[in-house]
């Protein structure tokens, strides 16, 4: 018997118009129909992609029974929300026609395409999509953040990368960033370009965005999947992605950033008092070099020393000496680089990876204050001492500490064995120092005096940083002095007298500037 042909209609959204051939296809072969193609006019997508823009095709099955499709655009008047296509059926069968229609709606929404054309696609297709803030990531290790993905998720296919199309804020916009991996040393990396990975119905996209002056790793997938996939990710990312860089023996910051000094240094350019050097030496510089008599006493080859005393004497010098010349990977943590618990996690486990390693805390009292301090951070205080405790996890790490304020630092850390191994203070220094910086810095000028012993005031103190200071304001009082500004600087008694009383008055207090005579 015939059936009247009848119509109905289906709309399509402009995402899900892109895979509506490759269902149509699958379904055929289910349900052994033939498909006949009457009209097929196609626009350019991007990238040698196209989409139907006119299509009319035809459904025949075994027993004459037919649907004929007629697709097209619409205007958004006669759709449903964002929907911007409709597809006409008229058909012959109706229980048929809904079963098939049924079908196609459903795989349009749960069939991956060949390719996706934009992120927003990417989220439309994954209906109610969660978008997972993964990691923090420093710079330096941008460039191996795929290589670590790839191999983390090895099990799935990944396919094309994908960016908004078309959010109006730049900061989602691609971009190609220059980065510094080692010194001198750099590499390119693509941010807010998200790699898509599939395997069956598991799929999601990741990709590097830039928020502030923070790069994150991020995860866009279907919100039944974000627990299994973030597991997944927590478990062994950071491991692998540490293995694969080549960080051993650079210089970083606590935020992982490339350290730049202007100029080396060594131990010679600092004036200690020379049991003072020789103990810094012994501690800190030799440290490396005693790791086989670790070894054979058969204990943790790790250390925790803390440089402490006034501003200026030193500490800050001291972790430029290292950074300067240590050959193991050195990790210079200022307060500044501390922000939060998983910042301090980072900065073990990098150093742990890179190991042989130094990590130098800078200012730690800002951040270790003493538990019953009304001001301690006492969960940042605990997470600290728990990486302190580490055997075998800081085997090969040094620890150097600098502090103004010793005394307001928890006392668990400080005064325990095993997390604080060495104390050492650095205080004023003496003439004989002074002197040393002096020679150093005003060395090359002639002067209306032998030597500075003869004109400082016996017994002088002072820190190194004021003493530098003592250097550039002699310098000073001699450049004004000068009757021709193309001669010769001459450093004078006088500008070296009068340079004395400038820091005496800047100090306020002479038992300050600590001249004894």
């Amino acid at each position: 018997m015939y059936n009247e042909p009848t119509s109905k209609i289906l709309y399509i959204s402009e995402y899900e118009i892109l895979s509506i051939k490759q269902v149509i296809k699958i379904l055929s072969l289910k349900y052994h129909f033939t498909v006949y193609e009457d009209k097929n006019r196609e626009i350019f997508i991007q990238d040698n992609f196209y989409a139907p823009s006119d299509y009319k095709f035809k459904l025949i099955f075994e027993n004459t029974d037919y649907i004929e499709f007629n697709l097209g655009k619409t205007t958004r008047m006669n759709a449903f929300y964002e929907n911007m296509y409709c597809m006409e059926c008229t058909y012959t069968n109706n229980e048929k026609t809904n079963q098939i229609i049924n079908e196609i709606k459903n795989m349009l929404k749960t069939h991956i395409p060949e390719k996706f054309i934009s992120l927003e696609h990417f989220i439309e297709f994954c209906d109610k999509a969660s978008e997972i803030n993964l990691l923090k990531l420093p710079e330096t290790l941008l460039p191996n953040v795929f290589v670590a993905i790839d191999e983390l998720f090895s099990d799935f296919k990944a396919k094309e990368c994908v960016h908004y199309t078309k959010s109006l804020n730049e900061s989602d916009r691609p971009e190609t960033l220059r980065i510094e991996t080692k010194e001198n040393q750099f590499s390119y990396v693509s941010i807010n370009d998200y790699k898509i990975y599939v395997k069956n119905n598991d799929i999601f996209a990741i990709g590097i965005k830039k928020q502030l002056n923070n790069f994150h790793l991020v995860m866009i997938t279907k919100t039944k999947n974000s627990k299994m996939l973030t597991e997944k990710f927590n478990k062994d990312f950071e491991k692998i992605l540490y293995k694969d860089m080549a960080i051993n023996g650079g210089k970083f910051t606590g935020d992982q950033k490339i350290i730049k000094l202007k100029e080396k240094f060594t131990l010679d350019d600092i004036a200690l008092d020379k049991e003072l050097k020789d103990r810094i030496k012994k501690e800190i510089f030799n440290f490396f070099k005693l790791e086989p008599v670790y070894k054979k006493a058969g204990i943790p080859f790790k250390r925790g020393i803390a440089l402490y005393g006034p501003p200026g004497t030193g500490k800050t010098m001291i972790a430029k000496i290292i950074a300067s010349t240590f050959k193991q990977t050195v990790i210079w943590v200022k307060a500044g680089d501390i922000e939060s618990i998983e910042d301090m996690n980072r900065v073990f486990r990098l150093a742990r990876y890179a190991s042989p390693s130094v990590i130098i805390l800078e200012d730690i009292d800002f951040y270790t204050e003493d538990r019953n301090s009304p001001h301690a951070n006492k969960l940042g205080v605990a997470t600290l001492m728990g990486h302190l405790d580490g055997l075998e996890e800081n085997d090969g790490v040094l620890i150097v500490f600098t502090t103004n304020r010793i005394e307001n630092i928890e006392k668990a850390i400080i005064d325990r064995p095993g997390r604080i191994d060495t104390q050492i203070f650095m205080g004023e220094l003496g003439t004989k120092e002074i002197v040393q910086i002096l020679d150093r810095r005003l060395g090359k000028f002639p002067r209306d005096f032998n030597l500075f012993t003869e004109v400082l005031p016996s017994h002088s103190m002072m820190t190194g940083a004021l003493a530098v200071e003592l250097s550039t304001v002699i310098l000073r009082y001699s450049i004004i002095n000068m009757n021709d500004a193309e001669g010769e600087i001459l450093i004078t008694e006088t500008a070296v007298k009068n340079a004395l009383k400038y820091i005496e008055r800047l100090q306020n207090k002479s038992l300050k500037l600590g001249f004894k005579v």
